[in-house]
């Protein structure tokens, strides 16, 4: 039989070519692929990280001069004393006696020109507590000698001018609580700015010296300072201080300016000390004072114990050559 010219056995050979031929194709795939999630990534362990030790907390530096130092002001009371000017007599050495201040006595005496009085001159003074002025009264009892021996001015590069001077005792007691008056002087005498401050050392034995210091405005050309003792107190010994320390293992080296050192501070005496005051000051090679750091070590230090002090200081006169440490302490109970 034959269809369209194809016999009946072409037909059933292409028909089962067809089937073969669907047999072999894949069925079609209808499934996805989960792919495992995606982890963040780990963090990596810091491994030897370093510690680092703070520094031991640095010494402060203490200051390289002192700071002037007023005198108590005394309320001024309604009915002043009537004071008359002696021979010698100085606005500033009646201040000090009086436990007032130069500002106190102008403004009592208006008009009153500090740097010119008269002897047999009236003044108003303010009354004072009479425990002040007993006080006062038994430090100027006894009598003390006091030599200005060296006042250097030393400017700064922001304008101000360090005045630092020495005073020494040639007196035969020690000199308690000394204070000064410092003038500037034009070369006609004429007063421009004044400063009242306090010895650096409490007290100062005979035949020995105590420095000072007062920072001053900028100032002219020509100016020099004046320096009166105006208040002290002659004592036995040493009155409540303790001066039985010595100054041991010292060493120090001075650089462009700048002096580094180190020591020990011992008790040589037989009682113990509290609240020690140093002093150390500085001298250029012809002996003229360069400037002075001082210390307040808040230690007690018994008999035959020592305490170690550093000091890094920049005198504002130069590089110093030589250097003198002194130091004293408060009796205990005092």
């Amino acid at each position: 039989m034959r269809v369209d010219g194809l016999s009946i056995t072409q037909i059933f050979t292409i028909v089962a070519l067809i089937i073969g031929l669907n047999g072999c194709q894949s069925p079609p795939d209808n499934t996805q692929t989960v792919l495992p999630p995606t982890l963040p990534p780990t963090a990596t362990l810091q491994i030897g990280i370093e510690l680092t030790t703070p520094p031991p907390p640095t010494v402060s530096n203490f200051q390289q001069a002192a700071t002037a130092t007023p005198f108590p002001t005394v309320t001024v009371s309604p009915t002043p004393l009537i004071y008359m000017v002696q021979e010698g007599d100085t606005v500033a050495a009646i201040a000090a006696r009086q436990g007032t201040t130069i500002e106190t006595i102008t403004t009592l005496n208006p008009g009153l020109d500090p740097n010119i009085l008269l002897v047999g001159q009236a003044l108003l003074l303010p009354t004072i507590e009479p425990g002040l002025l007993d006080i006062e009264v038994v430090g100027t009892a006894v009598p003390f000698q006091l030599e200005v021996v060296d006042v250097q001015l030393y400017p700064n590069p922001v304008g101000t001018t360090w005045i630092v001077g020495a005073v020494k005792n040639v007196g035969e007691l020690a000199v308690e609580d000394v204070a000064l008056l410092v003038d500037l002087k034009t070369p006609n005498g004429q007063t421009i700015q004044s400063y009242t401050t306090w010895l650096e050392m409490a007290v100062v034995p005979t035949q020995e010296t105590a420095v000072f210091a007062v920072l001053a405005a900028e100032l002219p050309e020509n100016v020099s300072p004046v320096v009166t003792v105006v208040e002290g107190l002659s004592v036995n010994g040493s009155g409540s201080y303790y001066l039985d320390l010595t100054i041991t293992d010292l060493e120090w080296t001075a650089k462009n300016g700048r002096v580094q050192g180190s020591g020990q501070i011992q008790n040589s005496g037989a009682d113990s000390t509290s609240a020690l005051h140093l002093v150390i000051t500085f001298y250029d090679q012809n002996g003229i004072l360069t400037g002075f750091q001082t210390q307040d070590l808040m230690i007690e230090l018994a008999p035959g114990a020592v305490y170690p002090f550093v000091f890094d200081a920049l005198p504002p006169g130069g590089t110093a050559v030589t250097t003198q440490i002194n130091v004293l302490g408060k009796k205990i109970g005092s």
